[in-house]
């Protein structure tokens, strides 16, 4: 019986004629299968049928041993007819063998360098055509487009293999304790390190005060481990910038191997500080609006210039962006018959930035009144923000009283 040839298989030199070729092909598969299963039922009848014939033939030497002149003759025939039929079953088995390799054979071609039906099915399937190479197995020069598991398309760009869609900055940076932090799953677990793509683990990487020193400001990077996992590492801020990366990754300054996921710094005695009214610790991804803030005992002033009344609040926040703040509460004065003029204001780091100098003038017998301040600060660096109410009075014998609640907001 013949066998209907199958049309040309596909191929990634001619990506164009690709995903007709390989509908083409595997719909012809059924038939071939088909006609190869039928072809291998009749070799097996034809094996059969040598046997029979090798058994006659036996028959007929025994009864050519009787009879001398016809013996030569049977036997030759017997012999022939015997040769023959097993070399067409060695050939029809071959035949099916191949037919076999054609329909399953995966790994490496069938024969002169073409690859069977199930080999591109299966390439098809997990990396739409492409070469699939093992994640340690990822190719160090230019072969085209190929597919890695877990990483899935990458393409070759500035001298390395780098994944095309991944999944990134799916954590967040947070708070544990005094002594860790951790870098969790948020949104997904999906990061990008140096062009790959990485997993976090669903209970997150922890980071340690055992890797840091006292009164020292840190970015922290995450970095891939010898086994293909994630880990946190701190960097000394000053001398460990951010930039972004040319694939848009925020990175340590000239080493993509580090991805930027966070800042904190830590106290004098080597603590992580995040609480109501100083927080320090600050996710790159994810960020989340927090406060953070004081309410004030009732301050009182003779002063008529400018005095810290609390202690205020320290906030974080990222270079660029905006920190909301606003000291709301109420002001009199002690005289019930002076006319006092108070003024409240809310400074900002060591440099004394100054919003608000508010005041009015107190009715003579201390009515308590309203009084706010609300502004913005743009930081102009990565880190903490110390903001605090300010106030003086204009007359010395009547000393000012101030009550307030400051909150400062930023994304961190």
């Amino acid at each position: 019986m013949a066998i209907t040839a199958l049309p040309n298989p596909p191929s990634r030199s001619d990506p164009a004629n690709f995903p007709e070729r390989a509908d083409a092909f595997m719909a012809a598969l059924p038939v071939f299968a088909q006609e190869a299963n039928l072809l291998q039922g009749q070799i097996n009848d034809a094996a059969q049928a040598a046997g029979e014939n090798s058994a006659a033939a036996e028959g007929s030497a025994q009864d050519a041993a009787n009879s001398r002149s016809q013996a030569g003759q049977k036997a030759a025939e017997a012999v022939a007819a015997a040769d023959g039929a097993a070399q067409k079953a060695l050939e029809a088995a071959s035949s099916a063998a191949l037919a076999a390799e054609w329909a399953t054979k995966t790994g490496a071609p069938v024969e002169g360098g073409e690859f069977s039906a199930k080999h591109f099915a299966q390439l098809a399937a997990q990396g739409m055509g492409l070469p699939v190479f093992s994640p340690t197995n990822i190719p160090n020069a230019d072969v085209g487009p190929i597919f890695v598991p877990n990483q899935g398309g990458m393409e070759w760009r500035n001298g390395r293999y780098v994944v095309q869609r991944a999944d990134h900055g799916q954590c967040r940076l947070i708070y544990i304790s005094p002594t860790e932090l951790c870098l969790i799953p948020f949104g997904g677990d999906g990061l990008v390190i140096n062009g790959r793509q990485y997993r976090i683990p669903a209970a997150g990487t922890s980071i340690t005060t055992a890797s840091t020193t006292a009164a020292t400001v840190y970015y922290f990077y995450a970095k891939s481990d010898s086994a293909g996992g994630v880990v946190v590492e701190p960097r000394i801020a000053a001398t460990n910038p951010h930039s972004r990366h040319s694939d848009g990754v925020e990175i340590l300054t000239g080493n993509p191997d580090y991805t930027l996921v966070g800042w904190a710094s830590t106290t004098s005695t080597n603590t992580f500080m995040y609480t109501t009214t100083d927080r320090r610790v600050m996710s790159w991804f994810n960020r989340r609006q927090r406060h953070a803030r004081e309410i004030g005992g009732p301050s009182t002033t003779l002063s008529n210039s400018s005095v810290q009344l609390t202690s205020g609040v320290i906030i974080s926040c990222w270079a660029g962006e905006e920190i909301n703040f606003a000291a709301t509460g109420e002001v009199h004065t002690t005289s019930s018959t002076l006319s006092t003029g108070i003024y409240l204001s809310v400074r900002v780091g060591a440099a004394a930035l100054e919003y608000g100098n508010w005041g009015y003038s107190v009715e003579p017998n201390g009515t308590q009144r309203a009084s706010s301040v609300v502004d913005t600060f743009v930081a102009p660096s990565d880190g903490t923000h110390a903001l605090a109410p300010y106030g003086f009075t204009n007359t010395a014998s009547a000393p000012a009283v101030f009550r307030q609640t400051l909150v400062a907001t930023a994304m961190i």
